[in-house]
């Protein structure tokens, strides 16, 4: 097995869980750590000994009465992910999307980046364009323009 450097702690108030567990599977793959069987836990050995003292501390309390050594290497980025990044409801994430308006001095194609970002997990579905292009127009700073905008039927592409 190569060695390529050292994955450092997780810090949970800069770094978001996800990416960091991204990176200990790219971590995985360059230095040909291979997934963990029965009687080999490399990768649970590994994430358990770079996340860091106090993200074990949690992760402890978390499996608690077992060991975070009792899981397997699938379970603990799971525990991770559920209590560092708990699932939002759609309903909050919908609220921030309709509630989204152009600031001032932000350009039109940075609205439109902003309120396709914060659609990406509204799961609007088919709804998806009718949504943007509802909440674009609503959102616009501009009177003038809204009113070209509403004096036919646009679609979010248009």
């Amino acid at each position: 097995m190569t060695s390529l450097g050292k994955i450092e702690e997780f810090n949970p108030t800069s770094t978001n869980i996800a990416r960091y567990l991204e990176r200990i599977e790219q971590y995985f793959e360059a230095t040909d750590v291979p997934a963990d069987t029965a009687e080999v836990n490399k990768r649970r050995a590994i994430l358990i000994s770079a996340i860091g003292a106090r993200t074990y501390d949690v992760l402890s309390d978390l499996c608690s009465p077992d060991s975070p050594s009792t899981k397997t290497y699938t379970q603990l980025p799971a525990i991770l992910k559920d209590h560092y990044a708990p699932k939002k409801l759609v309903i909050a994430k919908r609220y921030r999307f309709h509630n989204c308006v152009q600031k001032e001095g932000e350009s039109v194609s940075e609205f439109v980046a902003n309120l396709k970002r914060l659609a990406s997990t509204c799961k609007f579905g088919a709804y998806l364009n009718e949504a943007l292009r509802d909440r674009f127009v609503c959102g616009l700073r501009s009177s003038n323009i809204k009113k070209k905008l509403l004096a036919d039927e646009y679609t979010f592409d248009k």
